[in-house]
């Protein structure tokens, strides 16, 4: 059996990757809810916090740094473990939880599974998707967000932002493309990784698939060591927002003229 990881950061197409894979009846991919502390309650009885907190019950010993770790570690090999009769089981890990959670890192740095890395080049799509992602957790239909990095951005309605054209435009979107850079460096430097784009799964177009490219899945299924590769993999998601930029930003003729100027007209192609 293959341990793998899918990294990615937000709104970079894990739900839809996690959801054709899963469709594959020899792959199970853990989704981020069993460490996302955001939503966690105590009735989540499959959530890594539980599953410490019965340690700490039976041994109040457990409650150190170094023993959340070593639980971290138990609890991951242990749901390896459980879909051992699989090809391949992965872990749904985001850069926040990476970043945020360092027992969560230092785990599968000693587990050393292997690494999907799932990358949106395109960052002023990701940009404004995300922001779309902290409005809607904020209950904010209007306006603006309360964060440095969102400061170039306006809520205009359900489907449409506009741009503040000044230098924190760039220095956020430059802030998400380093962080995308340190992570595949981290990657590649730690792991036996295998970068896929976004744009690659579902087309420059980005229009709403069901499945992907038989040449993706072939690279994909070649890199888990799936043995039947002829099964058919699929989902019925449905695609929520315009890939067109045109109709999403108000103010698209002066962003696109702003950051062509800038050298950032790629995000445009």
């Amino acid at each position: 059996m293959i341990k793998f990881i899918l990294l990615s950061t937000q709104r970079s197409g894990t739900y839809l990757f996690n959801s054709v894979f899963n469709s594959h009846p020899d792959i199970h991919i853990y989704d981020e809810g069993y460490f996302n502390e955001w939503d966690y309650s105590p009735q989540q009885k499959h959530h890594f916090y539980n599953y410490w907190l019965k340690r700490i019950a039976k041994d109040p010993n457990q409650i150190t740094n170094r023993q959340m770790l070593q639980a971290s570690c138990d609890f991951i090999q242990e749901h390896y473990n459980s879909k051992n009769h699989l090809d391949a089981v992965g872990w749904d890990i985001k850069y926040d939880f990476w970043e945020g959670y360092n027992f969560v890192a230092r785990s599968f740095l000693a587990i050393k599974p292997k690494v999907i890395h799932l990358i949106r080049q395109n960052t002023l799509k990701l940009f404004i998707s995300l922001f779309f992602v902290r409005c809607n957790d904020n209950n904010i239909k209007k306006g603006a967000f309360s964060h440095p990095i969102f400061s170039p951005l306006r809520r205009e309605n359900d489907r449409q932002v506009s741009f503040i054209l000044n230098k924190n435009l760039i220095n956020s979107l430059l802030h998400f493309e380093n962080r995308r850079d340190y992570f595949v460096e981290m990657s590649k430097a730690n792991f036996e990784t295998l970068e896929i784009s976004y744009e690659r799964l579902v087309g420059v177009e980005e229009k709403e698939v069901d499945t992907f490219d038989k040449n993706i899945l072939r690279t994909i299924y070649k890199f888990l060591e799936i043995k039947r590769v002829d099964f058919d993999v699929s989902t019925n998601m449905k695609k929520i927002n315009s890939p067109n930029l045109k109709d999403i930003i108000t103010n698209f003729d002066q962003t696109f003229e702003y950051l062509k100027t800038a050298k950032l007209g790629r995000y445009f192609v």
